[in-house]
């Protein structure tokens, strides 16, 4: 697997994660974008055409203060334990509740052109 492949379907996994917990936190709209950016990085969609609406999403997501409002002390999970579970990647370092494991996918994407 190519490098770039491989990049495309991390952040399309990092997306369908972050597209069930909208789902789950009332946010259907946003849910809804999250899984259209999966489905395009899937389908190979050229970089560029993806970089910017990515961008908008993940800054939008990442500023809202109602979802970390919503998600703010629960899910608590320790990093030692995450990582006993299977838990990898951003979400197995960042430890903590819900809100500090969705802010690293989001942080997560390389939205350069290309």
């Amino acid at each position: 697997m190519r490098t770039g492949e491989a990049a495309r379907r991390r952040a399309a996994a990092r997306l369908d994660s972050l597209a069930r917990l909208l789902s789950v936190v009332g946010w259907p709209a946003g849910a809804t974008v999250a899984r259209r950016l999966r489905d395009d990085l899937l389908d190979g969609a050229p970089g560029a055409a993806v970089a910017s609406p990515l961008g908008c999403f993940t800054r939008r997501v990442g500023r809202s203060g109602t979802l970390d409002w919503l998600t703010r002390g629960i899910g608590s999970v320790r990093n030692e334990d995450a990582r006993a579970a299977g838990v990898s990647g951003p979400a197995a370092r960042a430890g903590g509740n819900v809100t500090a494991r969705y802010r690293p996918w989001v942080a997560s994407f390389n939205c350069r052109k290309g």
